[in-house]
């Protein structure tokens, strides 16, 4: 079977293989079951008790597998087991999974009785007999793919319609399952579905471990003190079910972070799957701020705890290998491990859902919960509740933190209003005058990230270090607000470290493109000062969140693995991605964009082709041969399709020529008011794409029949005045679309948060000139003779248009 649904099956074998102990020799897949005289159906897996392969006597099992999204065949599973030994069933489509069993001596399946399958050796009549030891660690795909079907599974069997409120429910589920791995040590677990046991009983177990969790996090504002799981028995025993064998508790922190991801990847938490940072970029962050034991660290927006868990690692790890603690004995160690965690790691976040799942994960990893508190980071510190303020406020004033690590909200459209952004500096409108000085305007409504940065500087002490992923505008735009705030961080500390992330790393939760910055507090930089700096164009999986592979081969492809490695020697000229670039540097170019300074690394020597010069296109700007402007303006949605003066977008540049699209046009008001004291589009005039989604540097030249057209601000009109020295519209056209100038654009081409821009410099690029002006001319020409080809086709068109009076697109 070479078919979609493949993957399951190999997938299942696996599981069947890691965490149910059933070796290859156990298992045949397109066993032949015996259908009467017809020719016999083929089981996906047949499972045997032993070397035997005797249909009616030696399978004890068969699953039966469907690709993703397919409901059918669980009929087909049931009529195996009726023809054959079989004992139990399993159907899957790899996200859903349901469970079948034939019990000995009768010849009725039931779907009711089993919520797993047993492991080699066991009779269906013992599945849910665990005892401590029988729990073992989980498999990442055993723990990630059980947290999703649960979730998926229950939304679809239960009458909870909201999926954050199910994903809510599920995290009572896994405190109850913490708490009875962690408190009933000497006694058999309570967290067990036994072979046709009342759905009810087991949910009167679990809810007696959830009323003991709702007691031990009494003062911890985590859960109401009447609140209970409400999801019904059925499904209560469903869950545990898939749960029961294993150990979150010794479960590696690493498996058990990656499962919590689903809740961020279903959204059952609602739309915050920004919060969920990945561990690559974290574990980057954390080796560049280089945390110590005995240090406190903060996360203001610590979402799921995971640059706190990571965090926790790294000082466990320099304790077991230090001199201070390394030579205590295991219990010891882990004990002096644990009451570190309790007092150094501090974590806030507002979303309460959120806060349980960086409990739990806190909880699994070896405690430091205490400290992770539900409160809005950017409220006045006498706003902060009880809890959250005897953690975090001391005196009138914020708690400061040797680390601030953070990854803030920006995913969101949902700004701070002016209001409550009043008492922060990069709450107000900042405006620069001529003198350079930075004048402070009125409260704003403000992006929640921008408040971050100031909070995260409150909440750090003198000499410090900062963490924090912030979205590539606030690397580069030059407007004010973006200006400033770049003028604010570094008037408050020293640059240490920029790594540029790859535009899916938040994908597909969150469109943004980011950057990670690391600062120290309270240092000035000094003109030498080196700037660790990377790029990372992959990270592991692609816009959809599938993992992704190193070309020609089976590994991940993860840049930031590289990075993180090359971050121990970042001078080194063998980096591929890491390197430095001194302060003056940066200071002089105005933005802090690796890819832009990596560019200039590595392009920086490189000569123009044969029988050509560098051209800078800003120059012949500055010196009046060419003329450079906007486009006019975007009218509003009712005024597109209103008329008939074409309006055009970025999308419309195509093939060298402007698009004229019938649905978008405008009135001859709307064009009046958008163009007025503007110039107006010349024939000859070639149009470029600044900003647009992976349009950047795409060109066009305007003809006799675009004199009157609207234009996007989003294009860039370039007006050749003087052609002495050879360069024409037509020769410009050429320059710009060729593949030396293309390359550039890439490297210049930065993201507003989503879209990408080349903002102004497109003055910086370099145009390859042929030194020959008979060259020069000999282009020109043959790109003129070109575009009047297309010009002279496109009059034709619309003569026919005039016509036959029908053609209208």
């Amino acid at each position: 079977m070479d078919g979609p649904e493949e993957p399951v099956r190999q997938e299942f074998l696996r599981i069947l293989s890691d965490d149910y102990g059933y070796g290859r020799a156990d298992m045949e897949t397109e066993f032949p079951i015996p259908r009467g005289s017809s020719k016999p159906d083929r089981a996906d897996i047949a499972i045997f008790s032993g070397p035997g392969r005797d249909p009616a006597a030696d399978i004890v099992g068969i699953v039966e597998t469907k690709k993703p999204g397919e409901k059918g065949g669980k009929a087909q599973l049931k009529s195996y087991l009726t023809a054959t030994s079989a004992v139990w069933g399993v159907w899957t489509n790899g996200s859903d999974i349901e469970y079948f069993c034939k019990p000995l001596g009768q010849s009725s399946v039931f779907d009711d009785r089993l919520h797993n399958i047993p492991v080699k050796g066991q009779r269906i009549e013992d599945v849910g007999k665990v005892t401590r030891e029988d729990l073992t660690q989980y498999s990442g795909a055993m723990l990630k793919s059980s947290f999703r079907r649960i979730l998926n599974t229950l939304y679809a069997n239960t009458t909870i319609s909201r999926r954050e409120k199910l994903g809510n429910e599920m995290i009572k589920i896994i405190f109850a399952k913490i708490h009875d791995e962690t408190t009933y040590v000497d006694q058999p677990p309570s967290f067990y579905v036994g072979y046709e046991e009342d759905a009810a009983l087991v949910k009167e177990r679990i809810d007696r471990l959830f009323a003991s969790v709702v007691e031990e996090y009494r003062n911890d504002g985590l859960f109401e003190q009447n609140e209970r799981i409400t999801l019904d028995a059925k499904g209560v025993a469903w869950a545990v079910g898939q749960l029961e064998r294993g150990s979150l508790i010794d479960t590696p922190t690493d498996v058990v972070g990656d499962a919590f991801e689903v809740f961020a990847e279903s959204k059952f938490v609602g739309e915050k799957g920004e919060f969920f940072t990945p561990r690559n970029v974290i574990d980057v962050a954390v080796k560049i701020v280089a945390p110590k034991p005995d240090e406190t660290i903060c996360d203001p927006a610590c979402g799921s705890g995971g640059f706190l868990i990571a965090t926790m690692r790294r000082m466990w790890d320099l304790m077991a290998r230090g001199r201070r603690w390394g030579s205590l004995s295991p219990r010891r160690l882990q004990r002096a491990q644990e009451q570190m965690a309790k007092r150094c790691f501090y974590g806030i976040d507002k979303e309460i859902d959120l806060v349980r799942i960086a409990k739990a994960y806190m909880a699994i990893s070896g405690d430091g919960r205490s400290n992770v508190v539900h409160e809005n980071t950017l409220h006045a510190a006498s706003d902060f509740m009880p809890d959250a303020k005897a953690r975090f406020v001391v005196g009138d004033d914020f708690r400061v933190f040797n680390c601030v690590m953070t990854n803030p909200p920006y995913g969101t459209k949902a700004k701070v209003l002016a209001d409550d952004a009043v008492n922060f500096e990069l709450g107000h409108a900042w405006t620069q005058s001529m003198d350079g000085k930075w004048r402070k305007g009125k409260p704003r409504d403000s992006d929640p990230y921008m408040l971050f940065v100031e909070r995260c500087f409150e909440m750090l002490e003198d000499k410090g270090r900062l963490a924090i992923v912030l979205p590539e505008t606030a690397f580069h735009a030059p407007s004010g607000r973006y200006a400033y705030l770049r003028e604010y961080i570094t008037s408050r500390g020293r640059v240490l470290a920029v790594i540029d992330l790859p535009h899916n790393t938040f994908r597909p939760y969150c469109n943004a493109k980011t950057c990670l910055l690391v600062m120290r507090k309270g240092e000035s930089a000094k003109p030498n000062d080196p700037v660790i700096m990377a790029e990372a164009l992959e990270m592991g999986h692609n816009h959809r969140g599938e993992e992704v592979y190193r070309p020609g081969t089976d590994e991940v492809w993860d840049d930031l693995a590289v990075i993180r490695d090359e971050l121990d020697d970042p001078t080194s000229e063998s980096n591929e991605f890491v390197f430095t670039v001194p302060w003056s540097e940066v200071e002089e170019c105005g933005h802090m964009v690796p890819r832009y300074y990596a560019a200039r690394r590595t392009a920086a020597p490189s000569s123009p082709p044969k029988g050509r010069q560098w051209v800078v296109l800003g120059d012949l700007v500055d010196n009046g041969h060419i003329g450079a402007w906007d486009g006019h303006g975007s009218p509003s949605g009712a005024q597109k399709g209103a008329g008939s003066i074409p309006y055009i977008r970025v999308k419309d540049i195509v093939n060298w020529e402007l698009y004229r699209d019938p649905t978008s046009g405008v009135t001859e008001d709307t064009w009046e008011r958008f163009t007025r004291n503007k110039p107006s589009v010349n024939a000859g005039d070639v149009i470029y794409v600044r900003r647009g989604s992976y349009r950047v540097g795409t060109v066009a030249m305007a003809s006799n029949r675009d004199d009157k057209i609207l234009m996007t601000r989003e294009l860039l009109t370039l007006r050749v005045f003087d052609h002495s020295d050879g360069i024409t519209p037509y020769y410009l056209l050429a320059l710009l679309s060729s593949r030396a100038v293309q390359d550039q654009t890439a490297s210049l081409t930065f993201y507003d948060t989503t879209l990408p821009t080349i903002g102004d410099r497109w003055r910086e690029l370099r145009l390859p000139v042929h030194m020959d002006a008979g060259e020069r001319q000999q282009m020109s020409d043959r790109v003129r003779a070109v575009i009047e080809l297309k010009w002279a086709a496109q009059n034709d068109i619309d003569d026919l248009r005039q016509r036959i009076g029908e053609i209208v697109t």
